[in-house]
């Protein structure tokens, strides 16, 4: 039987640069070696249900509003995607692809990523970058 090799996905990014204000680098190396962290990390919390839940919704919404097709990632209890690097340690699960091609040959151009908030605090004024 071959062991799982630890791994990184694009959630990861930001606290393995320090910049999540939930997770920090240690989260990431414990969660890939399996060693329980405080907090938990892949715990299913409120925030993260209300976030799948919305998705959809979401998705669609952003969909009419930037005027693209845009194509569901894989499901949540799928196993993410591996992207092709020859070691074997990045993955992700995009929210969506996006796509301007309404053709049975849709082409596949761009990954949407769906977040939720609580608050608003951080974010920027309204059409700012932040």
């Amino acid at each position: 039987m071959s062991e799982k090799r630890p791994t990184i996905g694009s959630s990861d990014v930001a606290a393995v640069l320090g910049l999540s204000p939930y997770r920090g680098p240690f989260d990431v190396w414990a969660r890939a070696h399996g060693i329980p962290v405080r907090g938990g990390g892949d715990s299913d919390s409120d925030a993260m249900r209300r976030g799948r839940l919305a998705e959809a919704g979401l998705r669609e919404w952003a969909a009419q509003r930037l005027g693209v097709k845009l194509i569901p990632g894989p499901a949540y209890a799928e196993e993410p995607w591996t992207a092709p690097d020859p070691d074997g340690w990045l993955r992700y699960r995009p929210d969506a692809w996006w796509t301007t091609h309404y053709s049975a040959a849709e082409q596949r151009i761009g990954v949407c990523e769906i977040k939720t908030s609580d608050t608003w605090e951080g974010w920027g004024e309204d059409g700012s970058d932040g």
